[in-house]
């Protein structure tokens, strides 16, 4: 019976192992996930609150920001831009902003920008797991990851936790890729997505933190290896370890910059709950123009509690 079993998984293990069936399997998982999370969403009404009702409200004034008529053009639409003030990093409610304007407004669309967020965090789980196990092997840990149930189940509310996930899977896999730092365009890539998770949460890259420095002293340590040419092979890993650093900040440092206060005050400092209340997040649609009355009235201040 063991035998048969072995044979049969074995079989399996083969099968899955083809790339347009191993592809073919990863879309299927990615699928079923995604008509889970539709579902859930359309049958759910729970009152989004605390912070997911804080990320749907900042998502909401980059969508008016982009999306309203009352804005004429590109320059009208950046200042508006501009006037969003929260002491949260805009990417996850860009996210939700841009979901908007491609399927409507709804609050359950702005929130599948958790749904997108978990579908990138099994995409790197498989590309970082297919850079170490064939391809039966990388879908396992996949389908692993999916329905982890903190994961499957927190992959339906809007949170920075779901992003960041999803950036710093694919900051390992272009750690990984990069070997050492010693190749520019994996360690350019690498900067680029430190950006955007330093861009969604300030201390997302704690999380990757100790794999970069690993990865680092991995690449001086195969540098010293290669004696005909130590100073160069040095110096290419400095130099590709600084470009990242660089990358990361060009992409971070503009929204920073413009919300230094939030750095040096709103974090620094402890909130009590309900010192300052959430904004309701309307179900209609604040780009058209009946709810422009009613939107005009909203300050374009997100602000929550800690």
């Amino acid at each position: 019976m063991s035998s048969e079993i072995s044979e049969e998984t074995a079989a399996l293990s083969a099968r899955l192992s083809r790339p347009r069936i191993a592809y073919a399997t990863l879309a299927g998982l990615i699928l079923i996930h995604i008509a889970a999370n539709l579902l859930w969403l359309r049958v759910d009404d729970h009152v989004i609150r605390i912070d997911e009702e804080f990320h749907a409200a900042g998502a909401r004034d980059y969508y008016y920001a982009l999306a309203a008529p009352a804005y004429d053009g590109i320059g009208e639409r950046l200042q508006a831009i501009g006037e969003i003030r929260s002491p949260y990093p805009p990417l996850l409610h860009i996210l939700g902003a841009l979901l908007a304007m491609l399927f409507g407004y709804s609050r359950d669309v702005i929130v599948l920008a958790g749904t997108v967020s978990f579908v990138l965090t099994l995409l790197g789980c498989y590309r970082v797991a297919r850079e170490l196990f064939a391809r039966d092997g990388a879908l396992l840990c996949t389908a692993i990851v999916g329905f982890i149930p903190i994961l499957f189940a927190g992959s339906r509310y809007m949170a920075l936790e779901n992003l960041i996930a999803a950036l710093t899977v694919w900051a390992i896999y272009t750690l990984y890729r990069s070997e050492g730092f010693r190749l520019a365009g994996w360690s350019a890539l690498f900067g680029l997505i430190n950006g955007a998770a330093i861009l969604t949460k300030p201390n997302a890259f704690a999380y990757y933190l100790p794999a970069s420095a690993i990865v680092f002293c991995m690449g001086l340590i195969w540098a010293c290896r290669e004696p005909a040419n130590r100073n160069r092979a040095l110096g290419r890993v400095v130099v590709n370890g600084g470009l990242s650093i660089v990358l990361a900040v060009l992409v971070f440092l503009p929204w920073y910059a413009f919300h230094r206060e939030y750095l040096t005050d709103y974090w620094l400092h402890e909130h009590k709950g309900g010192e300052t209340p959430f904004s309701f997040v309307e179900t209609a649609d604040p780009a058209l123009e009946e709810s422009a009355e009613t939107m005009a009235a909203v300050p374009h201040e997100s602000t929550g509690t800690r």
